[in-house]
């Protein structure tokens, strides 16, 4: 398998693991936006323990609250979605959200201009954008506390994207102008890192790649983890571990997800004990936050078997198991491991 086989593989388990921001998870081309422009109300708050919260409101009515904490190789994040009701001509943002907390915000616009969308789906198309400040209140409170805040007022923006007048996208469009809310995204900062690990130094190595998929006991939590290995140009082996756990759920009318991805870390981690047979047997032992670790043997081609004390503290869902009694796993190596199977 070649790198640019792989790294479209990686980077696809990447991309289906990571909550996006507003604006990535905005849909692109003609159809997506149909005949009406798309409307983003966002403001970001920080929050206890090192999160930052990012509250937004995409055409009035498809609420978002994002608390993330990036500490390095670690991304750690938690969603919660719902569907609010605002009157015409309103600029308040305002949502119960239950135990969790409450949003009251009035927006004051301090500067306007255009720039480029993050995903433009004609040559030229602009969005109108408005920066300033809200002001009311924000309350917010992460189950166990894992974080919370509680403001008056913060920084923000609204942003217009007007319906296409294109009918498709130019073939060879080159590179846009992002605009500063685009440079933070942190899905963009991620695949940026794996394309470049993922590059060998000779275009004609090949590289290798071991997935491993679990289904914990309990339904709502998963957990995948990746090895990326090679030589480098001096024929030394190079491996990077990825470690992806993920839950969801529904809390009444708030749809809930949390996230923990460890990116590309040299370990080891993902250690193979026997590199002529890796699908074989592998042993599991990610950096923190995750804590203790599992093995996977294959015992027979019907039974394999997945043992070990591998457990993580999730925002929102406490400290859940993802080995021993109740856990499956599966393992593939290189062209068997199929993204998305």
């Amino acid at each position: 398998m070649t790198a640019k086989a792989l790294a479209a593989i990686a980077a696809a388990i990447v991309i289906a693991a990571l909550p996006l921001s507003p604006a990535a998870a905005a849909p692109t081309g003609h159809g997506a936006r149909k005949h009406d422009p798309t409307i983003f109300e966002s403001f970001q708050v920080r929050g206890s323990n090192g999160y930052t919260v990012v509250v937004t409101l995409r055409n009035r009515s498809a609420l978002t609250v994002s608390a993330t904490l990036v500490d390095r190789p670690s991304i750690i994040a938690a969603d919660y979605k719902l569907r609010v009701r605002r009157a015409p001509g309103s600029d308040r943002i305002k949502a119960s959200l239950g135990k969790l907390g409450r949003i009251e915000m009035r927006f004051v616009p301090e500067t306007a201009y255009e720039e480029e969308p993050l995903f433009p789906a004609c040559k030229g198309e602009m969005e109108a954008v408005e920066e300033g400040r809200w002001v009311g209140r924000f309350e917010f409170r992460g189950e166990r506390g894992y974080t919370q805040t509680r403001v008056t007022r913060a920084p923000g923006w609204v942003g217009i994207t007007p319906a296409p007048t294109c009918h498709h996208r130019p073939a060879g469009h080159g590179p846009h102008k992002r605009g500063p809310r685009a440079r933070e995204n942190l899905t963009g900062q991620a695949l940026a890192a794996l394309a470049k690990a993922a590059e060998p130094a000779k275009p004609a190595a090949e590289v290798h790649l071991l997935g491993l998929r679990v289904k914990p006991r309990n339904s709502e939590v998963k957990f995948e983890a990746t090895r990326l290995s090679g030589p480098d140009k001096k024929g030394n082996e190079f491996a990077f571990d990825t470690f992806i756990a993920s839950a969801s759920r529904h809390r009444g009318r708030i749809s809930e997800e949390s996230l923990v991805l460890d990116l590309l870390v040299q370990g080891p981690y993902f250690k193979v004990p026997d590199l002529t047979h890796p699908a074989s047997e592998v042993l599991i032992e990610p950096p923190s936050p995750f804590l203790g670790s599992a093995s996977f043997r294959r015992e027979s081609s019907s039974k394999p078997g997945w043992d070990g004390d591998l457990r993580l503290n999730l925002p929102g869902f406490g400290v859940v198991p993802l080995a021993g009694a109740g856990t499956h796993a599966t393992l593939c190596a290189d062209s068997g491991c199929q993204v998305n199977k």
